[in-house]
């Protein structure tokens, strides 16, 4: 399949795609936004983010016409959709993985929704899509951050019917929406710095990135008539470790960055339009739009860390082998004192049973030596007796 992408001197909608491991799904995903109906003006900038060679000769042969970022290095998700805004030239960035497919009407969609704000003065900074899983389901349809950083996808693994009688599929105000498919005025990404490179090389940019839009003022909403396929987590699942590795890193920074503001988030139990407050202009640490690092040193970086939470979690493999090789050894020592005190039990019983065997005999002995005994004493009496009645009888003679 050859995709030819349009090129506009004016484009309203800088669609960026940031391209890593997955070939096939980079150009699926193109495609669906060059089959988009009715949709505003776009350029496509993909980033290829130390894209491997199967991706590259993939995208270089099936896509035609597309702005391109080349970082020689994965610098992160973050830094790498931070390159692609800083070439677009649309009034919004639509942030897109390359493992989601947009519906022919989304950007559409996400424009029109962008520009009604659901209370007078109060701007919209960030448009979510509804996430539907490959069969059909309901990914996400707007999410929200609990006291702990943890997350909750609203109606995910619901089918939409199920979703939309649960009152799930209306526009809404959200606390954070999927970057997966995001849009974003781009003024508005620059002016706040765009994503914050303490969450390299993944995760949680999505969720820092809508609250510091919260904070400026703006709104994040969820637009259901916004529909895209996600095929969640494609680029990572090769390697389930680094994905470990990122969400944990990234989940960590975001709770220390946000503590204070997560004392008051929602709960798993509060409705569904009820959000986290942030305080206007309360971004903890405002960030100046990270673009400038050299791509090599960024590249470096992740790689360092990652082999630092590799050793770390090498170091608590060894800890607990050793402590399971202390805890086998203590039961092998454990289990020899029980051995030797069976060993010692069957003795016991031993003995006991011979000291048994022995009391019956010596008690038949006994009782057969009593018996014996006794009927000698007997047969002496009977013996007196009868010379006694002898003699009587030969007194009684005349």
């Amino acid at each position: 399949m050859t995709v030819s992408v349009p090129q506009p001197q004016d484009p309203m909608i800088s669609v960026v795609i940031i391209a890593w491991r997955v070939g096939a799904g980079l150009v699926d995903a193109i495609a669906s936004v060059v089959e988009s109906v009715d949709a505003p003006d776009f350029e496509v900038v993909v980033v290829l983010n130390g894209a491997s060679s199967d991706v590259r000769e993939t995208f270089t042969a099936a896509i035609h016409g597309a702005v391109v970022v080349d970082l020689p290095g994965n610098t992160g998700y973050g830094f790498a959709a931070n390159a692609g805004a800083r070439v677009a030239r649309g009034s919004f960035l639509l942030f897109l993985n390359d493992d989601a497919r947009l519906a022919p009407d989304a950007l559409r969609a996400l424009v029109d929704s962008a520009g009604q704000p659901l209370e007078e003065g109060t701007p919209i900074g960030a448009v979510a899509s509804l996430l539907l899983n490959g069969d059909g389901s309901v990914q996400e349809a707007g999410s929200r951050v609990f006291a702990d950083a943890g997350t909750m996808q609203f109606g995910s693994g619901m089918s939409v019917s199920a979703a939309e009688a649960a009152g799930l599929l209306r526009r809404r105000r959200i606390d954070y929406g999927s970057g997966a498919a995001l849009l974003v005025p781009t003024e508005l990404f620059r002016s706040l710095g765009g994503h914050d490179s303490r969450y390299r090389p993944a995760y949680f940019e999505d969720v820092d990135l809508a609250f510091r839009i919260r904070a400026s003022g703006a709104d994040v909403v969820f637009e259901p008539a916004a529909v895209a396929t996600h095929a969640s987590g494609a680029s990572t699942d090769t390697d389930m470790r680094f994905r470990e590795f990122a969400a944990d890193r990234a989940g960590r920074a975001f709770l220390d960055k946000w503590s204070t503001v997560l004392q008051n988030a929602a709960t798993s139990d509060d409705p569904v339009g009820v959000v986290c407050p942030i305080p206007l202009s309360n971004d903890p640490d405002p960030v100046a739009l990270q673009i400038a690092d050299d791509p090599f040193s960024v590249a470096l970086s992740v790689h360092v860390h990652y082999e630092e939470w590799l050793n770390g979690r090498l170091d608590k493999s060894l800890a607990a082998q050793d402590e399971l090789d202390r805890r086998l050894l203590d039961a092998v020592q454990e289990s020899a004192k029980w051995e030797a005190l069976a060993s010692e039990r069957g003795e016991i019983a031993h003995e006991r049973h011979e000291l048994a065997e022995r009391y019956s005999r010596e008690l038949a002995e006994w009782r057969n030596r009593n018996i014996f005994q006794l009927a000698r004493v007997r047969l002496s009496v009977a013996k007196r007796r009868l010379a006694r009645l002898r003699e009587r009888s030969g007194r009684a003679r005349p």
